[in-house]
């Protein structure tokens, strides 16, 4: 599933879903999305917290800026977009995932730029947590803040479930560690993790718990397009 952010005049939007035929599927605004995709932004108190349009930044063409909030001001920050739609889906089935992006600014050594956020059961029949988060600036990933990089996150950066204090080096050793994990329902989501912000599938900034606050830590970025592949069937 390759999504591409871009801005036509009169665009037709198509709902995604696991069994989608390879496409383009345009999310030309933050309030213009495909069906079942939302976006969530949670401020700080200051304000400092949004999804923008941007045009021509950085040389892109046109992408979505996520702000992020000041995790000192506000805990639980979030600029994302986000979507359901891979429910029961298990992470062994995805066979692409890249994304264009853009880091423009955070707090500290550790912020990262807009980036994947899984919210995860353990297997379709075990709601045990396994969140992970993709780091895309760590191990040995170039760090390159406002400098457009296309990054496959199924080998660039690290995987990182709190839940368990596991990280890893690729998607795969995730998989490696559990088969069977999988995408969890709206519901399944609250119940493993209550007042989780986004589902299952977001892609931006998300201070969900304590231990991720520092990758996303007043961070600004940008994302061009976004590519996910599920079973080998793979849209932008």
């Amino acid at each position: 599933m390759r999504i591409k952010l871009l801005a036509i005049a009169a665009i037709c939007t198509f709902a995604l879903s696991a069994a989608a035929v390879a496409d383009v599927v345009y999310m030309p605004t933050p309030t213009n999305l495909p069906a079942g995709w939302s976006t969530v932004v949670r401020a700080d108190s200051s304000g400092r917290g949004s999804i923008s349009v941007k045009v021509g930044s950085y040389g892109l063409p046109f992408s979505f800026q996520f702000t992020n909030g000041d995790k000192d001001k506000t805990t639980r920050c979030w600029a994302a977009l986000t979507t359901g739609i891979f429910a029961d889906v298990k992470v062994a089935q995805i066979t692409a995932l890249n994304i264009t992006v853009v880091g423009i600014e955070g707090d500290g050594s550790s912020w990262s730029p807009p980036h994947f956020v899984f919210a995860l059961k353990k297997a379709p029949g075990n709601l045990s947590n396994r969140f992970i988060e993709w780091i895309p600036w760590e191990d040995g990933t170039p760090r390159e803040p406002q400098q457009v990089r296309t990054y496959n996150a199924l080998v660039d950066g690290r995987w990182y479930c709190p839940w368990v204090g596991g990280s890893y080096s690729t998607l795969a050793a995730f998989v490696a560690a559990y088969p069977d994990a999988a995408f969890a329902t709206d519901t399944e989501v609250q119940t493993m993790l209550g007042g989780f912000a986004g589902k299952s599938f977001s892609v931006g900034y998300a201070d969900w718990i304590t231990e991720v606050q520092k990758y996303n830590d007043s961070a600004r970025g940008l994302v061009s397009q976004f590519e996910v592949g599920i079973d080998g069937v793979t849209t932008t």
